[in-house]
Parts: C-alpha cells; sequence; structure tokens
C-alpha cells in the first residue's frame, strides 16, 4: 500500500491507481499477493513450465559458478568459524542424553508402562520359553557335557604331568 500511495503518475493513471487504494486495503491486497505467489509455486510444480525451467537453470549456474563468488565464500567461511566459536559440542551432547535420559524415565514411569509394555513383554518371553523348553534343555544339556569334557581333559592333562 505504501508502494502504490509513493507512485507519482499523471492524468488518468494517477486516477486509477487512487481507485484502486480506495478499493483495496491490506488485508485483500496480501491475500491477493498470497494467492498470486501460491499460484507460481504450484505452477513450479509442473515440469514442462518455463518459470520452473528458467529457475532450475539459473541456480545450476549460480551452482557451478559458487567457487568464483569470493564473496559468498569468504561469508561462508566467517559463518562456518563463528558456528565453530561459539558450538559447544560437549554441552550439546550432554543436553541431547539428559534429554532422551529423561524422556526415558517419562516413559518408564507412565502409569500405562506396565500393563502396555512390560507385562507384555514378560509374557512374550515367557511363552517362548515354554514353546523352546526342548531346544533350552538340549542346548543345557550340550553345554554342561562340552563344560565337563573340559573339565576332564584339564584334568588329565595336569594328571599326567604329576
Amino acid at each position: 500500500m505504501d508502494v502504490l500511495s509513493k507512485i507519482e503518475l499523471e492524468g488518468m493513471l494517477q486516477f486509477a491507481v487512487k481507485s484502486i487504494q480506495s478499493l483495496l486495503n491490506e488485508e485483500k491486497l496480501g491475500n491477493i499477493i498470497q494467492n498470486l505467489l501460491l499460484s507460481v509455486v504450484n505452477n513450479l510444480q509442473n515440469e514442462k513450465e518455463p518459470n520452473r525451467e528458467a529457475l532450475i537453470s539459473y541456480i545450476r549456474k549460480e551452482i557451478q559458478g559458487i567457487n568464483h563468488n569470493r564473496e559468498l565464500l569468504e561469508g561462508v567461511e566467517k559463518w562456518k568459524n563463528q558456528l565453530l566459536t561459539k558450538w559447544e559440542p560437549e554441552a550439546t551432547i550432554t543436553g541431547s542424553l539428559q534429554q532422551i535420559q529423561q524422556e526415558a524415565l517419562d516413559f518408564v514411569e507412565d502409569e500405562h508402562f506396565m500393563d502396555t509394555y512390560l507385562t507384555p513383554l514378560i509374557h512374550h518371553i515367557l511363552d517362548n520359553i515354554k514353546e523352546n523348553s526342548i531346544h533350552i534343555d538340549n542346548w543345557i544339556q550340550k553345554q554342561i557335557t562340552v563344560l565337563i569334557e573340559k573339565i576332564i581333559r584339564k584334568s588329565a592333562i595336569l594328571y599326567k604331568k604329576t
């Protein structure tokens, strides 16, 4: 609206601009501009849109010439150095770990944790143990056998030495 009021035109054009100003307020003009911008952005989704092709071409050209843009490179270097001098990784990591720890505590201390998560997990584990009890028993027996065989071998080696 400020731009429209500052435009100095003569005759009919001045009258037209004043007429437009009287019809529009900031909200209406904002909605018109917003809809126009949304329309342009939506049109950019179309692969055959000339504005899209021009924008992509411009972006590619800028990216290709980035190594020659000293001002940009110096700005990025300065920005990087500022970030690194202000960055405190220990505090960031400690803060993140404390946040994760607190969220884990809140999760476990929730009144529904036991009924929703822990009890079903325990039941699932116990059901698996029941289903696999023969395999578990066989595995335990095998481990005991291996252990006894190792003890006997070591005892035999020690007995032979003495």
